[in-house]
Order: structure tokens, then sequence, then C-alpha cells
């Protein structure tokens, strides 16, 4: 058998996430410290509506949301999906970070030189972590190691390529001391490049370059990020509480540099459910400050004339093939054929249907800048047209190159238990076996 997996990152082709948001009304003081990830959205949505405690707390200056999945754990290092990218967003902080107008500004750094050749990071000497040490260059020089080792198997460490001996540290060719990164002092970082990257301030944004203290990591015995106790935060936020599928409490870090930018006291994740019925019955009671909306209900909450947003999380939807020696997806044939016959467009309108969702047309968002104009018009992609006469050509080139004779194998598709999940699969599943006669047997796992 061979195996397709489906994600949920912030890479992929399949469909774009832009999500409908029903949203109470909240003071601008308590949006302001919202971080770069899920939340952004909420800084534009301000209102003057009275709600109950429960979503917008005024008195202890603390709101409610839901998430829709359990983050699988919190290790930076390790780190791929969205729902994780949303809680480290508030809890640890990177040398720079964009800001509520999606400009490049200061983290735990000051300020820094990018030359074709070297990034040098000027770190502010009053950045701490939750429990009082500084946070230091020797963190990051830790923490951009632990991510090129091969053994922490980090599936972003390409992120870190553009640092000299990168790449040749990950695949194992070299010792990861040999990583282009060093601590000049504890307050001076220095990088050499393997390439001219002048964007490289703004890759460091990324939580995949996010601080790690090494005392601390390796105290866990590689269980860092598991549980609340087993992290440290140099963010606005520390989690106070993670009761694991339930509840996420992050709390008001006292330790933060910037106090005066931080307004609210506590986040309440009260609710982990992609159930999207259930998180807008939780909206209707007060429970929560603001939902997203499916299909389903959407006619719904416009008939009750509710206050409705649109949002672009930059989350993406997407299917990797199997590349590994011994899997049929191996074969370019195969793979082609199936994306000739899986129609993303037939799949996000007819299929899905959640509003805000587009058909993805490139790895890179729409609205992402380049040198002169918007990326994907500097570099545009070419489009795939479905075409199910080629795509069958292509099925029987693989069974050649595959050496395959009779039927198909069966093949697998990893993905999530979710509803959403569960619709694109099983149309995965039926269209592969309408158009081309392939097998294919859905392995649902929890998230």
């Amino acid at each position: 058998m061979s195996s397709i997996e489906n994600h949920d990152t912030d890479a992929g082709f399949a469909s774009s996430a832009g999500r409908t948001l029903l949203v109470y009304g909240l003071a601008a003081v308590a949006i302001v410290i919202l971080a770069m990830f899920a939340l952004q959205a909420l800084a534009s949505l301000v209102g003057s509506s009275t709600v109950a405690a429960q979503a917008i707390d005024r008195a202890n200056n603390s709101i409610s949301i839901s998430i829709r999945e359990e983050p699988p754990q919190l290790n930076s290092t390790r780190a791929t999906d969205a729902q994780s990218g949303m809680v480290l967003g508030h809890v640890i902080e990177g040398l720079t970070r964009m800001d509520m107008s999606d400009r490049l500004a200061p983290g735990v750094a000051t300020h820094w030189e990018i030359t074709p050749t070297k990034a040098t990071f000027w770190l502010r000497e009053n950045a701490k972590w939750n429990d009082g040490a500084p946070v230091t260059a020797h963190d990051f020089v830790f923490a951009w190691q632990t991510v090129l080792n091969p053994e922490t198997a980090s599936r972003y460490a390409f992120l870190l390529f553009p640092i000299q001996n990168g790449e040749e540290i990950n695949s194992g060719k070299m010792p990861v001391s040999d990583l282009g990164v060093r601590a000049l002092d504890d307050f001076t970082l220095e990088v050499d490049l393997a390439r001219p990257t002048p964007f490289f301030a703004k890759m460091v944004t990324f939580q995949t370059y996010a601080p790690v203290r090494e005392d601390f990591y390796t105290a866990m015995n590689g269980e860092y990020g598991a549980s609340a106790q087993k992290l440290l935060f140099n963010g606005p936020f520390m989690i106070s509480d993670w009761v694991q599928g339930s509840q996420i409490l992050m709390d008001r870090n006292p330790h933060y540099w910037d106090q005066a930018r931080i307004h609210l006291d506590r986040i309440n994740i009260a609710y982990i459910t992609s159930d999207v019925t259930a998180t807008l019955n939780f909206f209707k009671d007060k429970k929560i400050a603001y939902t997203t909306l499916g299909a389903e209900n959407l006619d719904n909450a416009m008939e009750q004339r509710w206050q409705i947003q649109r949002e672009q999380d930059g989350t993406v939807f997407y299917m990797e093939f199997n590349h590994i020696d011994g899997r049929l997806t191996r074969s370019y044939h195969l793979r082609a054929a199936m994306q000739l016959v899986l129609d993303m467009e037939e799949l996000v309108y007819k299929v899905t249907k959640l509003p805000g969702y587009l058909p993805c047309e490139s790895l890179f968002p729409g609205w992402l800048m380049g040198e002169d104009d918007y990326f994907r018009k500097e570099y545009p992609v070419r489009k795939i047209t479905m075409n199910e006469t080629l795509a069958r050509e292509h099925l029987a080139k693989a069974k050649v190159e595959l050496g395959i004779e009779g039927e198909w194998p069966e093949l697998v598709l990893l993905s999530g238990d979710n509803p959403v999940s569960n619709i694109q699969s099983e149309w995965v599943q039926g269209t592969l076996r309408a158009k081309l006669g392939l097998s294919l047997k859905i392995d649902k796992q929890i998230f």
C-alpha cells in the first residue's frame, strides 16, 4: 500500500483558509496585545456592545475564545500547525515580530543589520524568561542548532537553510556545531548567511526561529513543550494552565519587557472543538468573544443580522504525497494522474462550502508582496487544468513504471478526524474511484 497525507499548516495547494467571524464588541484596549496568528483580525473589529463576563470580562481584563484543535505540543523547534502557532505567538517572542499593521517590529532584538553575507542582531537586556532569567543570544544559537539537528526531525528545518551550513547539518553531513550562528556576547547574535537573504529579519518572526533555553530544554528530558509546566515563556503571556483537550489559560507575563503594550490580563481558551455548531452555540450563549461560521449556519447568521467579518489567517490546506522508496506514490505519473482529476475548485465550492475558503493558486498567500508588486504576479504559477484523459495516460505510464499487473493495490489517505477532514477525504476517495478506478482507504487520526 502507499499513502497520502492531509495536512493543515501554513503551506500547500488545496484550499486557502479565510474565515467568517461573529464578533462581540471589544474595547480597543482589549485587543492591541493579540499576536500575529489567528487572533490578528480582532484588531479591526472594535465595537461598543455589552457582553456577559464569560466572553468579555472587562472587570478582570480577560476574554474567552475557542480553538478548533488541541495543539499537539508547543515545542517551537517542531511545531508546524496553525493552532500551536497561534498559542506560541502569544507566549514566545523571537528576535522580531509583526505588529498590528503587519509591519516588521523589534522583538527581543532592538535593532539589526542585514548584509549579503551576514545578519547581526542586538538584543535588549530587559527581555526575560518568565522565571526572571535574561533571554540571551545563546538561547537562539541553541534553538536553531536544535531545529537543524536531524534527531529533532523538525519538519520546518528547511526554513533555517538560509543560515550557513544549515542544510548540510540537517542532512547529517556536518555537526550542529558548524552552524553559521554565534553569540558574540550575551546580547549580540551574528549569523553567517548561506546566500544573500535580504528578508532574513522577517523570517525570524516565525516560531521555528524562537529562542529556547538549553538548561531548561535539557531538564525536560525530551518532553519540552508537552505541558504548561514543561515550557518557558518570554512573550506577552504565559500559560498558567493547560487541561489537555479542554482549556488553555494564558495570563499576562509580568517579566515581559513591553508591559505598556499589553492591556489584557488573561486570554481564556475555554473550548477546544472543531464543531462549528457547538462554537456558534457558545457564541449565542455569550461564552466566547467570536466564532467562525460554516456553510450550514451562515444563512442563519445573516438572517439574525449579526455582526459578521471576514479574515485571512494565512492557513493553507494541502495534500502531501509520500515519496519514500517502496511507496506507489513515489511515481511522478501516479501523482500527476491524481492531481489532474482532483479539482480544488469543486472541493472548495461544492464540497467543503466553508465561507471565506478559496482554491489555492500558490504556496504563497495572495497578499504577500514581492519586489514591486504582489509576489504571485511577479512569479505566476502555472494553473493546472483538469483533464481526465491525460490523467488516465499518466496512470497507464505509472502502472508500467511500477511494474503493476492487474488491479492497482489499495492506497491509504491519512486524514484528520473532524467534520471538515471527513468530508474532504471522502470526496478524494470517491473522485479517485470514479475517475481513475483507484481504491483508497481513509485512515482517520486524531489531530
